[in-house]
């Protein structure tokens, strides 16, 4: 068996999440409600999540996990998820949540994942209504606009 720093970081997890159920028992009955509506859930998944990794690492023992999978290696896969991933902060920076979501989200489904067009769109929909509908109008959080959106704005509407 080949003991990674995955299965380190999944033994930490449920060494945190033991010590913190431990812990909040000894706080008086109100108290201890949050810390263990928490810790417990988390604890008995990252239990079960460990004992899942042990036993996929057992059954395929030795064996090197990274491997070329339909000819691009792991390492060309990290740098396209990588540059995804600051194109998305550059697009925040840019033009700002609303914009970003919509677009980033069609362009990731569509391109990355290959999904339909239909479905990409859907998607698309339905997190830029998330986005409109629960924070902005619910929660009424102010979100980032992005530079050249507020750019726009002051040269054609002067704000």
């Amino acid at each position: 068996m080949k003991f990674s720093f995955r299965h380190l970081f999944n033994i930490g997890i449920v060494v945190i999440m033991a010590m913190v159920v431990i812990t909040a028992w000894g706080y008086d009955e109100q108290t201890r409600l949050l810390p263990l509506i928490v810790s417990v859930p988390v604890l008995i998944m990252a239990v079960i999540l460990t004992i899942q990794e042990f036993r996929e690492s057992l059954r395929k023992g030795a064996e090197k996990k990274e491997k070329e999978e339909a000819g691009e290696s792991v390492f060309a896969k990290e740098v396209n998820i990588s540059i995804w991933v600051v194109a998305m902060f550059i697009s925040l920076y840019l033009f700002g949540f609303i914009l970003t979501t919509f677009f980033f989200t069609f362009l990731s489904l569509k391109v990355r994942s290959r999904f339909s067009w239909v479905s990409s769109l859907g998607v698309s929909v339905g997190c830029l209504a998330f986005l409109y509908l629960v924070l902005i109008t619910a929660l009424n959080v102010d979100l980032y606009q992005g530079a050249v959106t507020i750019a726009l704005r002051k040269a054609f509407l002067g704000y």
